[in-house]
């Protein structure tokens, strides 16, 4: 099952429960709107991964910080990227 949007949304307030009532959206910022520290991207990227089977590399896609602003859609785009080899 690929991962939607709404399944990525669903994953980051399981990780930070204090945004069960907020409504996000893709241009939501990952770190700056949602407040989601190092520990929980930690979480998230587990999550990601064991329900998933997705590779989150948190240092390739923060590299990427200036041009998407860690977006949430520019979080599900990374994963949906070929690995590079």
């Amino acid at each position: 099952m690929d991962l939607t949007l709404d399944m990525l949304i669903n994953l980051i307030k399981e990780v930070q429960p204090g945004l069960q009532d907020m409504t996000i959206t893709g241009n939501d910022s990952v770190v700056d709107d949602l407040a989601i520290d190092s520990l929980d991207l930690l979480q998230l990227s587990r999550r990601i991964s064991r329900d998933y089977d997705l590779d989150l590399d948190l240092d390739a896609w923060n590299a990427g910080a200036d041009e998407h602003q860690r977006s949430v859609s520019s979080l599900l785009g990374f994963l949906a990227a070929p690995a590079e080899v």
